[in-house]
């Protein structure tokens, strides 16, 4: 079962230091990956390995395409991502490396490090039960 949208925010964790940083600095990155779906993946997968390293928990990152949606595979420690490629997701499926099958966990680290390092972006986001999606423009 998904949490809600209060009991993920009733207690966002700390982050990182140095993970906040970097992903802060990778947004440039991002940011030239737009044009293209393999850079954007490569991006991703990028941004992964290196909060990987921050955690002192390597990971490996995949592509599928045709997934319905972005999962951890704590067998093989492997974040498969899909089309649409998203930040949020894959810091979610992140968070699942790092802390385990905890949705409410998950969800509260995912949501404190982009809120932390994407103020901007993360404002422009509304809440669609547990998610965090595009607002619609009226």
């Amino acid at each position: 079962m998904y949490p809600t949208k209060e009991k993920i925010l009733k207690r966002l964790p700390p982050i990182k230091r140095y993970a906040l940083k970097f992903i802060k600095s990778w947004e440039g990155n991002w940011k030239l990956s737009k044009n293209s779906e393999m850079k954007k993946f490569e991006s991703l997968q990028y941004m992964l390995k290196n909060l990987g390293n921050i955690y002192d928990k390597p990971v490996r990152v995949k592509y599928i395409r045709e997934n319905s949606s972005a999962y951890y595979n704590t067998g093989n420690r492997t974040i498969y991502l899909n089309k649409p490629l998203s930040i949020i997701s894959a810091l979610h499926e992140f968070a699942h490396h790092i802390f385990g099958n905890s949705e409410l966990q998950a969800c509260r680290w995912s949501i404190s490090i982009f809120s932390k390092a994407f103020p901007k972006a993360y404002d422009k986001l509304q809440w669609k039960g547990h998610m965090l999606i595009k607002r619609k423009r009226l």
